[in-house]
């Protein structure tokens, strides 16, 4: 499967790509500067420029015209479809130079903070860099590439523009009309606490309602939206509370949905204790199971072993037949 155009440019590593195919460019600022690289063009003063980085990225212009990356292979004699097959290529065989989340980080903290950029309390979804939420997805949480673009697009995974709050990845969430509700912000890193809409507000919403079909009753309940995006991901009915704590109105949204619920908790401490009172707030409405990974929380789980985890599912008896003693 090939990536489209618009993907091709957003992933690609503009520096790796110059020194492959325009070495004699000079780099400033925030373009590439130097004699045109086109055969034919005799350019006496230097006026070709390859924008490598902003809104314009991969663009360039010169004497001879404008045009983008795709524009750029064509003048060199590559055609249409090889030069998407060319670029396609270099990402599939990883020869195109991914950094680290980290330095990217730092890369745009370093920028001058641009005008008129909207404040944390409103809405967050300014932009979209599809190139740090692909290398985020695919180093921090081992996705492929081709997952991670369509976890992008289906959950429209975005970051913050404000700098102080530069590239923190902001995750929409949605009611069961599909209707966004609020969102969720998380330091890439994880050396930071989320931040959520309000700030410091609870949230008594379930993160991928919208994607469960009305008609499906059952589901499983996780901690972290990750893990519901994974389990999505493998074709199981997942729903995240954003954190062990289920509050009422979560277990009421759960108790009105849905016939069986499948827990799904991290094993460690806090994990524990907040199953045992999500069974208090979900029984005896609906049918409880407790599924049991072997790893210790769920986004470190394979798909074979939560296959087997759902397969072999304990299940929980209401809390009356504990109160009358049966």
């Amino acid at each position: 499967m090939q990536l489209d155009r618009e993907s091709l440019k957003s992933l690609i590593d503009v520096d790796f790509f110059i020194k492959q195919y325009a070495p004699d460019l000079e780099k400033k600022a925030a373009a590439y500067h130097g004699r045109c690289p086109f055969p034919g063009h005799n350019d006496k003063n230097p006026s070709f420029s390859f924008c490598h980085t902003g809104k314009y990225r991969t663009s360039w212009i010169c004497a001879c015209g404008k045009g983008d990356i795709m524009d750029f292979l064509n003048r060199k004699g590559i055609d249409g479809d090889d030069a998407i097959q060319i670029l396609n290529d270099l990402i599939k065989n990883k020869n195109v130079h991914l950094r680290s989340v980290a330095e990217s980080i730092k890369d745009v903290l370093k920028k001058k903070k641009e005008k008129n950029q909207p404040n944390v309390s409103a809405l967050p979804m300014v932009r979209r860099i599809k190139s740090l939420m692909v290398r985020y997805l695919m180093e921090k949480r081992k996705y492929s590439l081709l997952d991670a673009l369509k976890v992008i697009k289906k959950y429209n995974l975005s970051v913050f523009a404000e700098e102080k709050f530069h590239n923190w990845i902001v995750i929409p969430v949605y009611d069961e009309n599909k209707k966004q509700v609020t969102w969720v912000a998380q330091h890439p890193t994880r050396k930071k606490k989320n931040k959520y809409n309000p700030p410091g507000g609870s949230m008594d919403y379930l993160f991928n309602i919208n994607n469960i079909p009305k008609g499906k009753r059952w589901v499983i309940v996780v901690e972290s939206f990750w893990c519901a995006i994974r389990l999505n991901s493998w074709g199981w009915p997942a729903v995240s509370m954003f954190g062990a704590r289920m509050s009422k109105r979560q277990a009421k949204m759960i108790c009105e949905r849905f016939d069986r619920v499948y827990l799904c908790y991290d094993k460690n401490k806090a994990g524990r204790g907040a199953e045992g009172k999500a069974v208090r707030a979900l029984s005896p409405q609906v049918n409880i199971f407790y599924m049991r990974l072997e790893s210790e929380d769920c986004d470190k789980a394979t798909e074979e072993e939560v296959n087997k985890a759902i397969e072999n599912a304990t299940t929980i008896k209401p809390i009356w037949d504990f109160d009358n003693g049966q």
